[in-house]
């Protein structure tokens, strides 16, 4: 028999989101108001941070979407999440064309990134990524809300606080005066 001791240090990525927090003050009912949001890696690993706006209903009027005016970086990747199991059936004559229409999805899915609810974002080493974080009411619920954001970096324990940010703000009912 051989014995052998082995010593190793585990290493994760230091992500952050560069805001101390997202003060959205009174915001009328269906009228969007948008802060910038900047997920920033600082590591020399690549890092993987889960969005699940749909995991806390707190969240429903909030979107997060990838400004036009900024394209992603080669290295920078945006994944829908599939939160349905979907069966697939096809032939191996069929499997070629059907990968080709999976990438074009795929490419068509970052493109709409306004419309992700569940999604996971790659971001480099030493890269930044810069989302529009939309508020914008469509039910009156909750008039305020005081609450932290609950995105995850695939790897990390639930006590990770890089991700972790206060959005408050006020859902406000339009006022129209007819003099």
């Amino acid at each position: 028999k051989l014995l052998l001791k082995l010593k190793a240090n585990v290493v994760q990525p230091e992500v952050f989101i560069v805001q101390d927090q997202f003060d959205f003050g009174g915001v009328s009912f269906n009228e969007p108001t948008t802060r910038l949001l900047t997920f920033k890696n600082n590591s020399k690993l690549s890092a993987n941070v889960l969005v699940n706006l749909n995991s806390d209903v707190r969240l429903r009027d909030f979107k997060l979407v990838l400004p036009e005016k900024d394209k992603l970086e080669k290295g920078h990747l945006i994944k829908p999440l599939e939160t349905e199991k979907k069966e697939e059936v096809f032939n191996e004559e069929d499997d070629d064309q059907e990968e080709d229409e999976q990438n074009e999805e795929s490419e068509e899915d970052i493109n709409k990134s306004e419309d992700l609810r569940e999604f996971m974002i790659t971001i480099p080493p030493g890269e930044a990524l810069d989302f529009d974080f939309i508020f914008c009411p469509n039910t009156f619920d909750n008039d305020n809300f005081d609450f932290d954001t609950n995105f995850k970096l695939v790897g990390a324990s639930d006590e990770y606080k890089g991700l972790k940010r206060h959005i408050k703000g006020e859902k406000m009912e339009s006022v129209i005066t007819i003099s």
